[in-house]
């Protein structure tokens, strides 16, 4: 993990000498920075989105963390089809009390019906990405909250403007 004092420096360091605008996090629970043993994991969770909120104030800059969502969330997801909720991130509560934009992407999963596109007996290796995906917009502190459809182009991990052609 990236040590909190030296994503700071370095931060700092850039935007004086490359005017850095955007800096981009992945992911959040891999900040580590010291902290007391007493601590909860959601305490460690909020420190850290309030850390970073304030170095984003400082240096005037745009900072995009990314997050992972709980096991049973992303399981409960997969079994479901469901589309993911603010809570479904580890560490929700405080994520989203500090944030002022809380955006997730959602993926949907389907089960392969040719056996022989389906890989092993495992059933996780038998589902596979669509091509549509969303970007739902759960907070937005200054704007509205909503859905996005892209393209998603699995091999290559890239997302599109625009919803799949059918």
């Amino acid at each position: 993990g990236v040590r909190m004092t030296a994503l700071r420096m370095a931060a700092r360091l850039r935007r004086r000498r490359a005017r850095l605008r955007f800096l981009v996090l992945d992911h959040l629970h891999l900040l580590r920075f010291p902290r007391s043993a007493k601590m909860r994991e959601d305490e460690v969770i909020a420190e850290a989105v309030r850390e970073l909120k304030a170095l984003s104030i400082e240096l005037d800059l745009h900072v995009m963390v990314l997050a992972q969502y709980k096991r049973e969330a992303t399981d409960d997801m997969r079994k479901r089809g469901r589309k993911p909720v603010i809570s479904d991130i580890k560490g929700a509560s405080a994520i989203e009390q500090i944030a002022d934009k809380i955006v997730m992407l959602h993926v949907p999963f389907k089960l392969v019906e040719n056996k022989a596109e389906a890989s092993g007996n495992d059933p996780e290796r038998r589902l596979r990405m669509e091509r549509t995906a969303s970007a739902i917009v759960g907070k937005h502190r200054d704007g509205a909250e909503g859905e996005i459809e892209m393209q998603f182009l699995g091999e290559r991990f890239s997302f599109f403007e625009g919803a799949a052609d059918e």
